[in-house]
């Protein structure tokens, strides 16, 4: 028997909360003590530099009491050390004889790169598992406006003109670009795991008897029948985006459009509404050609490279912390890939 690690990548607003919920049903498959463990995106990025300050505080202030805590430390010891993630899958997996998977299923690992993918393989590979990575995708403009819909103040920055420009950044700040370039994700993914080991879909197709069976032949597993009924989180009963403001971001994602057209043919384009506004007649992008991603002062065109890191080096802002280097964790066993530095540690 297989002993698999599923890992979910996003993309956000995607339906990875009612995935995860359907395949904890299964009696085989152990999610661990949650569904979004937020370990790599916070070592590996620059976009959640309080993500350990706000577990230390919530441990510090005894908001939460008994088991709460308990997952909260052990949270934070995954930080501290990734080893301690890794043992955590193996000991839960070997734990109960009937467990065929565990997995962790973080939208925001979209944003990670081909360095971060080969850590996250090599330290699981070591404990013998086989990683499958599920990376679900939804139209661009969509996904970003789900996720700031989820906000009041959304509905509010659309009242005047002047908000309205400040609105279209948020389709378009670094942040929601690394979480929507398809085309960059897919380009880091495929250097390091083989395609027969990740699987594709889309939000606006997937929820169907035939597309979960797809995932179920891809996991090699039987999985229990899931609930179609509490699809999407409400997500339906969503506001549209605004004509004008749909056809700015979608031009702005014009190159994923493309790559994903090219990719996976022309039944994009009666799955996605973007589809209705970036030219067509375009050449498909260059996996990993994606535009300049703003990251500090620094503009990187070269998104094969970590859009946070130079010839090695941090920017100034995510400097190195007295209490937790890359030194300290590589006594420990824990040494970044090669020519990459843990971030977000201070």
């Amino acid at each position: 028997m297989t002993k698999t690690f599923i890992l979910g990548i996003g993309a956000q607003r995607t339906g990875s909360t009612w995935l995860h919920a359907q395949l904890r049903k299964n009696r085989s498959i152990n999610m661990g003590l949650c569904k979004e463990y937020h370990v790599f995106d916070v070592l590996f990025t620059p976009y959640l530099p309080n993500y350990r300050r706000g577990l230390t505080e919530k441990i510090n202030r005894g908001r939460e009491a008994g088991e709460q805590v308990a997952r909260e430390l052990k949270l934070r010891s995954f930080l501290e050390d990734p080893g301690n993630y890794f043992n955590y899958f193996h000991d839960l997996y070997e734990r109960n004889a009937q467990t065929q998977a565990v997995g962790d299923f973080t939208p925001s690992y979209s944003m990670l790169d081909a360095d971060a993918f080969r850590f996250i393989r090599s330290g699981l590979n070591e404990r013998g598992f086989r990683v499958r990575v599920i990376f679900m995708m939804r139209d661009p403009v969509e996904r970003v406006w789900s996720m700031f819909h989820q906000a009041a103040k959304v509905r509010k920055a659309l009242e005047s003109n002047q908000k309205r420009v400040a609105t279209l950044v948020t389709f378009t700040n670094p942040e929601a670009s690394m979480r929507t370039r398809y085309d960059r994700t897919i380009a880091e993914l495929e250097k390091v795991f083989p395609p027969d080991d990740i699987f594709y879909d889309f939000y606006e197709r997937f929820f169907t008897p035939g597309s979960y069976s797809n995932l179920g032949r891809f996991l090699d597993m039987e999985l229990e029948n899931p609930d179609f009924a509490t699809v999407r989180n409400k997500s339906l009963e969503k506001s549209e985006v605004p004509p004008d403001l749909a056809k700015q971001a979608a031009r702005h994602y014009a190159q994923t459009y493309r790559f994903i057209r090219h990719r996976f043919g022309e039944q994009m384009v009666d799955l996605w509404p973007g589809y209705r506004d970036p030219p067509r007649q375009s050449p498909p992008a260059v996996p990993g050609s994606v535009a300049g991603i703003r990251t500090g002062r620094r503009l990187h065109p070269d998104t094969s490279r970590s859009a946070f890191c130079s010839r090695g080096r941090r920017p100034r802002k995510f400097s190195d912390s007295p209490r937790r280097t890359a030194c300290a964790l590589a006594r420990r066993n824990t040494t970044p890939p090669a020519g990459r530095s843990f971030v977000g540690l201070a």
